[in-house]
């Protein structure tokens, strides 16, 4: 059934509590990462770039970085979503952390416009909610425009996922597959230990515009 939906109906933010939720539930159940907190900015923190004060005094460990978008209103709901990068924020993110360190920095893709929806899949909106790996989206093949678009496409319950200007298909992972499965969350080799983010926060605290990190959230667990 397609349904108009031309206004966003949920927040980012919204979407960014719900699921980072959920996301910290799976995780939790598998024992060895029970220890596993949440580290979101404060609304004043990412009005001032306070992300090199919120990661700061959690210890060692090691991070997995969680940059969340939500979906632009479109008249094709739940066939087709669309979602935006911004270069900048991009470039921070792969060339400081997921280039090194590939497995720890996702896009979260929650496929939620309407109200109508989240109420059918809550509480697992995990369910429908994707993934992309900053890594795999190449620097180089970005080129140098501003905004890049991600549209997430259903067709016959199969999913694709591609980057616009210029096209580049990308690898989607489902966000409940990905970490309810304890093969999937190795720390010590997949995750970026805890001195890497900290000086990584500490040049985004001084170089870039508080909105470019926006929406980004953090999983610690301690040594």
């Amino acid at each position: 059934m397609v349904i108009s939906a031309t206004q966003r109906q949920i927040s980012e933010k919204t979407l960014e509590l719900n699921v980072c939720a959920e996301i910290l539930t799976l995780i939790r159940s598998n024992p060895p990462y029970r220890k596993v907190v949440w580290q979101g900015m404060t609304q004043q923190q990412e009005r001032t770039n306070g992300l090199d004060e919120a990661l700061r005094g959690l210890g060692n460990g090691w991070y997995l970085m969680l940059q969340f978008k939500s979906p632009w209103p479109t008249s094709l709901v739940d066939l087709q979503y669309k979602f935006s990068i911004n270069s900048e924020q991009h470039a921070t993110l792969v060339s400081g952390l997921a280039r090194q360190f590939p497995d720890s920095v996702f896009y979260v893709l929650p496929l939620f416009a309407t109200w109508n929806k989240v109420d059918v899949y809550s509480p697992n909106l995990v369910n429908d909610t994707w993934l992309i790996r900053a890594s795999e989206i190449s620097l180089a093949q970005l080129g140098l425009q501003d905004r890049h678009r991600i549209d997430i496409l259903k067709n016959n319950g199969e999913l694709s996922a591609i980057i616009n200007s210029p096209r580049l298909d990308a690898k989607i992972l489902n966000a409940n597959e990905a970490f309810s499965s304890p093969d999937s969350i190795v720390p010590k080799s997949g995750w970026l230990p805890s001195e890497v983010v900290q000086d990584w926060a500490s040049h985004v605290q001084d170089n870039f515009a508080p909105r470019r990190m926006r929406s980004l959230q953090a999983l610690f667990l301690p040594a």
